[in-house]
């Protein structure tokens, strides 16, 4: 299933179809504890291996009728089929499906989110409800039409919202109120004008919407409320999420703060029934209101939206080679399900492989776009990601094609190397793409050739290496780098990168990615250009490392909402409250890289623990006086701090004990103000020790394993266990 993440600073937020769809269909009775037993029963047939591969090779057989009935608008082989795929291969073949309907007709595969049976779901105990349909609803919300809608009206409001942050951390309160609501004014306004762009897709579903459930208990209609606070509100929060900046890290926190401010006002738009507005807002609003609504009311009328249905089938005829394409995508997803499948490549010599390389690197398709600092950037309409720089730096040949080796594709995440030659490693490595589809593996050799003249490293796929579970496998096309001795004695590199991502995601996802590949190209450059002649750095120093957590299990806790107010009132970065277990600095290096093993030694550790007749994991507070407070000691605590850091084979304890985190980066001369203020407001309560949270009497934890490189805003979470 996909993975519910907190980005630290800019939480996205996730939908759920019932958002969306349950105001459409209705909702599926809830599943009794029988089902939920044979649910439970049918999980473990999925974990047997011999089964799921058993099942996929019986899905491969009929992948022709599968995809005949999926283009006939008959969903109930696309249920069968799930049944017997693990669910964390889901959100694969969510991608696949939503991409070939798309090309076809997308609307039978909504219609069937929307209407199928709740009797046939419960019968095959399948949990459609919040997690397969969520996942084909998010990826209507993130497809190449929708987000071209979005990009009218988002793109003038982040750049004013980029200019406005400037002069925001300076206005008083009543002032940023004021600038939220001129900033939204211009926003609502932007919105209207672009709601004749609104894809066919979203506008089929939100008349057939409007037509069941009518207008909405709210002043705003239900339909509005839903595209602001589905569509619009996360893409507010984050407009990295549709690649309109480079993301949180490239932010300053006061800009951050205008942006959740904005979103903040969007939502309470929705509820002006259930939350009277004050001033400004309550002149926003009644200003917005009606054009707001007469726009929504144009856009999903059920009889401009069944012509302009009918306008699209007449003039759009389907485009047969495209979908052969998109079955051939669905047939190739079907067949790598098996285990026994395996690419099969023909036989080259490494000297017809350099000779490819080579051409590759001076096809005439490569456009020069970008030059800094002397790394030149080319981009080329070849068919996946790619991208190609060139530059010249000091040293010999020998040494520059060593650095290339050691420093290339060391910036994705789970890095790993392993050297089998001094001239021939094998990598592997996963790129994470943006919500919602599948994040990519890729398992390549790096090989290299070295003479007086020249050297060349080249890259290519390998497919012996298993994929993780949940991801889509990348191919590695062939490329690489030549390096030969250019003016003055520099060495000139000509370095490019070409992989398939393979599966299926929209064409803005691919443009990003081109984009990121250069990026990592251009870092390497960078690297590789060490003056000093020397070998770079350990892997392990660029290799994101995990750390592991303590979080609440739900935002009840004071603290979780003490470390939002702390960051908004002193214009700090916002971050999710956490107690550090076990800090990225005591982390054995043997674990860089190695989250599934990092994950099994949590499991052994909790269950050893789970043997000494513990259950939930309580976590509480001493008094603080500072940014830092000290966790209480207690039993199962510290039990469970001390087998796990026995399991990960630490000799020693580490010095400092578990502990949370107020903020990062407050004034010394900002404490006490700050202290002064929420004592009054009655957030916190003065104690012999120092002070404390009210209301705060501890929370039961779940352990979290997060992966960063340094800041806390690097960091991301990877993998969550309920206690």
């Amino acid at each position: 299933m996909e993975s519910q993440r907190m980005n630290l600073g800019c939480q996205r937020a996730h939908l759920t179809s019932s958002d969306v769809l349950s105001h459409t269909c209705g909702t599926l009775a809830p599943i009794d504890d029988c089902q939920l037993q044979s649910r439970d029963l049918q999980g473990m047939r999925r974990s047997n291996s011999t089964n799921t591969s058993s099942a996929m090779s019986s899905a491969s057989s009929y992948t022709s009728d599968l995809i005949s009935s999926v283009r006939n608008g008959d969903f109930a082989t696309v249920e069968d089929f799930l049944q017997n795929l693990d669910v964390d291969q889901w959100p694969l073949f969510a991608d696949v499906l939503f991409s070939y309907c798309d090309e076809t007709d997308l609307w039978p595969l909504l219609s069937w989110v929307a209407d199928r049976a709740a009797s046939r779901a419960q019968a095959k105990m399948l949990d459609l409800k919040t997690d397969f349909t969520d996942m084909i609803v998010n990826r209507l919300g993130y497809s190449d039409r929708v987000v071209h809608f979005q990009r009218r009206h988002m793109i003038p409001f982040h750049k004013e919202a980029a200019e406005s942050a400037l002069t925001y951390e300076s206005l008083s309160g009543n002032e940023r109120d004021e600038e939220v609501c001129r900033l939204l004014a211009r926003f609502f306004e932007n919105l209207i004008e672009s709601m004749a762009y609104c894809p066919l897709p979203l506008r089929r579903v939100s008349s057939r919407s409007r037509s069941k459930m009518g207008f909405g208990p709210e002043v705003l209609g239900g339909q509005l409320c839903r595209l602001l606070t589905w569509n619009m509100v996360p893409i507010v929060r984050d407009p990295s999420s549709i690649d309109l900046d480079e993301g949180p890290e490239t932010r300053t926190a006061i800009h951050q703060t205008l942006l959740e401010d904005c979103c903040k006002a969007i939502i309470n738009m929705c509820r002006q029934k259930a939350s009277p507005p004050s001033e400004p807002y309550k002149t926003l609003y009644e200003t917005w209101n009606k054009p707001l609504n007469d726009g929504m009311n144009i856009l999903n009328c059920p009889t401009e939206v069944a012509m302009a249905v009918k306008i699209m089938t007449a003039q759009v005829k389907p485009n047969e080679k495209a979908i052969k394409k998109e079955e051939e995508k669905f047939q190739r997803y079907i067949n790598g399900l098996d285990d026994s499948h395996m690419t099969i490549h023909t036989a080259i010599s490494m000297h017809e492989n350099f000779t490819a390389l080579k051409e590759k690197l001076v096809d005439k398709r490569w456009k020069k776009t970008k030059e800094s600092e002397g790394v030149v950037l080319y981009t080329a309409n070849l068919s996946g990601v790619s991208a190609r720089i060139t530059f010249s730096t000091a040293g010999d040949i020998e040494t520059v094609t060593q650095r290339i080796i050691k420093s290339l594709f060391t910036k994705y995440n789970d890095y790993n190397v392993q050297v089998l030659t001094p001239y021939h490693c094998l990598t592997t490595f996963r790129k994470d793409l943006p919500f919602p589809f599948s994040p990519r593996f890729t398992s390549s050799h790096i090989r290299c050739e070295v003479t007086d003249k020249e050297g060349i490293v080249l890259v290519e796929d390998e497919d012996v290496t298993p994929t993780p579970s949940g991801h889509q496998r990348a191919i590695m096309q062939i490329c690489g780098a030549h390096i030969v001795i250019g003016k003055k004695g520099l060495v000139d590199v000509d370095l490019m990168i070409h992989s398939d991502l393979c599966g299926s995601v929209p064409q803005w996802v691919m443009n990003m990615q081109n984009k990121g590949v250069g990026k990592m190209l251009v870092w390497t450059a960078k690297q590789v250009e060490n003056k000093t002649g020397a070998m770079l750095a350990s892997t392990e120093s660029t290799v994101k490392n995990y750390t592991l957590w303590l979080c609440p299990k739900d935002h009840s806790s004071p603290l979780y909402h003490l470390v939002r107010d702390i960051a908004r009132d002193a214009s700090l970065p916002a971050f999710a409250f956490h107690v550090t277990l076990l800090g990225s600095n005591h982390l054995p290096s043997e674990y860089i890289g190695q989250l599934d093993r990092l994950i099994e030694v949590i499991r052994r550790g909790v269950t050893k623990w789970k043997e000494r007749g513990r259950s939930d994991l309580s976590v509480r507070f001493n008094a603080y006086s500072g940014p830092t407070i000290d966790v209480k000691e207690d039993g199962p605590l510290m039990e469970m701090f001390d087998i796990i850091t026995t399991q990960l084979g630490l000799e020693t304890v580490p010095t400092y004990r578990p502990h949370a985190s107020l903020c990062y980066g407050l004034k010394n001369e900002m404490r006490e103000p700050l202290l002064d203020v929420w004592k009054k407001e009655g957030k916190i309560t003065p104690t012999v020790e120092g002070c404390s949270v009210a209301g705060e009497e501890g929370f039961t934890a779940c352990i979290v394993v997060m992966q960063g490189r340094g800041g806390f805003a690097s960091w991301e979470e990877r993998y969550r266990m309920d206690i």
